[in-house]
């Protein structure tokens, strides 16, 4: 293995390609990588990570690169997300699309009225329950004193 050798690796199914660099006698993968060789997300790499450092089980200079932390165009980012989109079979827009401020404001508008509206839904029929919860130990209450009252009598 020589220093700074790229090794790429595809699984049999051909959905993920890996690329392994070589450098100073170790392997290095972006978290990316790692999460696409054992099919999560980076997301959990990530944590994953940040538990090995809260652990001190690994310090972040003896597992990070420079080289590793990538820097893209926005035509390599472009060209990168029509390449997944493709690969996972995700519909994409043909043209660059356009909205105005306005549309958009309208939309975003009806959208938040929308949440809104489902959140205040599901707030009143909390507080409702909960209510009801209340109502039905104040009755319990009243029925347990008027059952002692009765017994007194």
């Amino acid at each position: 293995m020589t220093n700074g050798e790229l090794i790429l690796y595809q699984t049999d199914d051909g959905r993920a390609e890996i690329q392994l660099r070589a450098m100073d006698g170790s392997v290095w993968l972006t978290q990316a990588e790692i999460a696409a060789l054992f099919d999560t997300s980076p997301q959990a790499i990530t944590q994953l990570i940040r538990t090995v450092y809260d652990d001190a089980e690994l310090t972040p200079e003896a597992t990070c690169k420079d080289f590793l932390q990538v820097r893209i165009t926005m035509h390599e980012w472009i060209a990168q997300t029509d390449r997944f989109l493709d690969f996972n079979e995700r519909a994409v827009l043909d043209h660059a699309g356009k909205i105005s401020h306005e549309a958009m404001s309208r939309i975003a508008h009806d959208r938040y009225a929308t949440f809104d509206g489902s959140r205040k839904e599901a707030e009143a029929l909390a507080a409702e329950a909960e209510h009801e919860q209340e109502w039905r130990a104040i009755e319990a209450e009243v029925t347990k004193k008027v059952s002692k009252m009765d017994k007194d009598q």
